[in-house]
């Protein structure tokens, strides 16, 4: 699928973004904290490799606010909601009921900019529990979106991972394609950012989407995108 609804990205944003890898701030709400989740949610997200620009935050009903540095960074967003919102590549962090964790990739969206409100949109976590989430923010130059279906991935491509699944497989960030008509916006594509599991022995892999309440599989035979790190 050739078209992309490029208009929406880009450009500087009025709220601050926790740097967990380098700002004093993040140091002393971690290792100070009690909360356990918080801790283990920011060793998982190693899972990152050389990408040092994880922002954290948590979010419940209501959202709280992200926590603040004295430094504003630039963010672009590839992703398009169904009203023509942004939408950012996230990871959402949980405890399952037999104390199995997970970390999910899965759209965020900002609810408030004035005061940095965010929800992700992972249907699989109750509402009303309180979760930790990290933005990954996009960087054009160096990272990149390529084009692929049935689960694989391109030749001397490196996807960027973004969390795992409870059989421990690695999950990345992917960005599917999804049709609206509306009757003012005829042929308008959506472009929502999910979980793209590689093809291997065990599954046939492919991206998987939340969307109008449902997780969606993107068909094997349709095509999106992969976020991968340019060499």
């Amino acid at each position: 699928m050739s078209y992309w609804p490029s208009a929406e990205t880009g450009g500087p944003f009025p709220w601050i973004y926790v740097n967990t890898e380098d700002s004093d701030s993040d140091r002393s709400a971690y290792s100070n904290s009690s909360n356990p989740s918080a801790r283990d949610a920011r060793i998982a997200q190693t899972a990152y490799g050389n990408q040092r620009r994880i922002y954290s935050s948590f979010v419940g009903t209501p959202p709280r606010p992200l926590l603040r540095v004295r430094r504003e960074d630039i963010l672009e967003t590839p992703g398009v909601g169904a009203e023509g919102q942004k939408l950012y590549f996230g990871s959402v962090y949980m405890t399952m009921s037999n104390g199995v964790r997970q970390i999910y990739p899965c759209a965020l969206e900002c609810l408030d900019p004035a005061r940095g409100h965010f929800r992700h949109n992972y249907m699989h976590l109750p509402a009303h529990r309180q979760a930790f989430f990290s933005m990954l923010p996009f960087y054009p130059r160096v990272m990149e979106l390529v084009s692929t279906s049935r689960g694989r991935v391109p030749y001397n491509c490196r996807p960027i991972e973004g969390g795992f699944d409870s059989m421990g497989n690695t999950l990345y960030h992917g960005i599917a394609f999804v049709q609206i008509d509306t009757p003012d916006r005829p042929h308008w594509f959506a472009a929502i950012p999910g979980v793209f599991l590689p093809r291997c022995p065990r599954n046939r892999g492919g991206l998987r989407f939340c969307f109008g309440g449902s997780e969606i599989p993107v068909g094997e035979d349709d095509a999106y995108h992969i976020l991968c790190w340019k060499f």
